[in-house]
Protein backbone atom coordinates (compact mmCIF):
# COMPACT_ATOMS: atom_id res chain seq x y z
CA UNK A 1 0.00 0.00 0.00
CA UNK A 2 2.68 2.66 0.66
CA UNK A 3 3.77 2.70 -2.68
CA UNK A 4 0.04 3.59 -4.31
CA UNK A 5 -0.57 6.73 -5.50
CA UNK A 6 -0.85 9.78 -2.66
CA UNK A 7 -0.15 7.53 0.21
CA UNK A 8 3.55 8.46 0.75
CA UNK A 9 2.50 12.46 0.38
CA UNK A 10 -1.20 12.15 2.44
CA UNK A 11 -1.50 8.87 3.57
CA UNK A 12 -3.58 5.37 3.19
CA UNK A 13 -7.17 6.34 3.61
CA UNK A 14 -6.68 9.77 1.95
CA UNK A 15 -4.87 8.23 -0.94
CA UNK A 16 -8.08 5.59 -1.27
CA UNK A 17 -10.28 8.07 -1.36
CA UNK A 18 -8.78 10.07 -4.01
CA UNK A 19 -7.64 6.82 -6.00
CA UNK A 20 -11.47 5.82 -5.96
CA UNK A 21 -12.91 9.20 -6.91
CA UNK A 22 -10.46 9.95 -9.67
CA UNK A 23 -11.17 5.98 -11.34
CA UNK A 24 -15.24 7.05 -11.22
CA UNK A 25 -15.93 10.67 -11.51
CA UNK A 26 -14.04 13.40 -13.61
CA UNK A 27 -13.48 16.52 -11.41
CA UNK A 28 -15.51 18.14 -14.04
CA UNK A 29 -18.47 15.90 -13.36
CA UNK A 30 -18.54 16.06 -9.63
CA UNK A 31 -20.93 17.53 -7.50
CA UNK A 32 -23.25 16.89 -4.76
CA UNK A 33 -25.12 14.17 -6.31
CA UNK A 34 -22.37 12.91 -7.77
CA UNK A 35 -19.40 13.12 -5.28
CA UNK A 36 -18.08 10.98 -2.63
CA UNK A 37 -20.22 10.66 0.95
CA UNK A 38 -17.86 8.62 3.84
CA UNK A 39 -18.48 7.59 6.90
CA UNK A 40 -15.71 8.49 9.54
CA UNK A 41 -13.34 5.78 8.42
CA UNK A 42 -13.03 7.86 5.18
CA UNK A 43 -13.76 11.28 6.81
CA UNK A 44 -11.27 13.83 7.88
CA UNK A 45 -10.23 17.29 7.46
CA UNK A 46 -7.52 16.43 5.61
CA UNK A 47 -9.48 14.33 3.06
CA UNK A 48 -11.91 16.82 2.43
CA UNK A 49 -8.85 19.84 1.62
CA UNK A 50 -7.26 17.22 -0.75
CA UNK A 51 -10.55 16.42 -2.37
CA UNK A 52 -11.48 19.76 -3.01
CA UNK A 53 -8.25 21.22 -4.03
CA UNK A 54 -8.53 18.43 -6.74
CA UNK A 55 -12.12 20.03 -7.79
CA UNK A 56 -14.21 17.05 -6.03
CA UNK A 57 -17.31 17.54 -3.61
CA UNK A 58 -17.59 14.90 -0.51
CA UNK A 59 -19.50 14.88 2.54
CA UNK A 60 -18.00 13.11 5.91
CA UNK A 61 -18.38 12.60 8.69
CA UNK A 62 -15.43 13.38 11.01
CA UNK A 63 -14.42 12.24 14.65
CA UNK A 64 -14.96 14.88 17.11
CA UNK A 65 -11.18 14.25 18.15
CA UNK A 66 -9.88 14.47 14.58
CA UNK A 67 -6.43 16.44 13.71
CA UNK A 68 -7.71 20.24 12.54
CA UNK A 69 -11.68 19.71 13.58
CA UNK A 70 -12.61 22.88 15.03
CA UNK A 71 -13.86 21.01 18.82
CA UNK A 72 -13.10 24.26 20.72
CA UNK A 73 -14.60 26.50 18.97
CA UNK A 74 -18.07 24.13 18.42
CA UNK A 75 -17.80 24.14 22.30
CA UNK A 76 -17.51 28.03 22.72
CA UNK A 77 -20.22 28.57 20.08
CA UNK A 78 -22.53 26.27 21.82
CA UNK A 79 -21.14 26.99 25.79
CA UNK A 80 -25.10 29.24 25.78
CA UNK A 81 -27.17 27.49 23.64
CA UNK A 82 -30.23 25.75 24.66
CA UNK A 83 -30.17 21.49 24.55
CA UNK A 84 -30.49 20.08 20.92
CA UNK A 85 -29.02 23.24 19.41
CA UNK A 86 -26.42 22.51 16.50
CA UNK A 87 -23.78 24.17 14.51
CA UNK A 88 -22.64 23.24 10.96
CA UNK A 89 -19.58 24.21 9.42
CA UNK A 90 -18.19 25.16 5.82
CA UNK A 91 -14.57 26.06 5.05
CA UNK A 92 -12.53 25.91 2.35
CA UNK A 93 -9.37 24.21 1.67
CA UNK A 94 -6.02 26.01 2.07
CA UNK A 95 -5.37 26.04 -1.72
CA UNK A 96 -9.14 26.44 -2.87
CA UNK A 97 -10.61 29.57 -4.53
CA UNK A 98 -13.05 31.53 -3.34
Amino acid sequence: MSVQKYNATLGATVGCSLRLIEQTIAPEAASLTHGLRGDAWFGSVKAASAMAVRGYQCVYQVKGYSTLYPKDFIEDALKEAPGGVFIALEGKAPNEQS
